[in-house]
């Protein structure tokens, strides 16, 4: 069962950027791991799910170049998981999102690519 809990929006490490949330993706591999029919051992608890989202760079490591303070972003590779608020990922796993592209159609039509 998934549960809601409010924590700390967390910090980056130097090579990492932490995104705001504000589109995720429902990948099946997710679906299996909380259903524990993956064959995976399951995570430790507490666990935050998710990999893929799109949002806005809320903060930079110091050794970040590509991106900045409220830039769009994709990603499909997060290190805290996606299903929260805020969530980090390590520079060379996001990709700037156009302006044109909303944060739905961007982490699913994007990571295709």
């Amino acid at each position: 069962m998934l549960t809601i809990e409010e924590v700390p929006i967390p910090d980056p490490n130097s090579s990492q950027v932490c995104i705001r949330v504000m589109s995720i993706g429902i990948n099946p591999v997710e679906t299996y791991i909380r259903s524990a029919k993956s064959g995976r051992i399951p995570p430790p608890l507490p666990y935050t799910p998710g990999q893929d989202c799109a949002g806005i760079v809320e903060k930079i490591g110091v050794e970040v170049g590509q991106f900045k303070r409220g830039d769009r972003v994709f990603t499909t590779n997060c290190v805290t998981g996606s299903y929260a608020q805020f969530a980090i990922c390590e520079e060379s796993s996001i990709q700037h999102l156009p302006d044109s592209v909303s944060f739905d159609e961007g982490y699913v039509a994007l990571s295709l690519q």
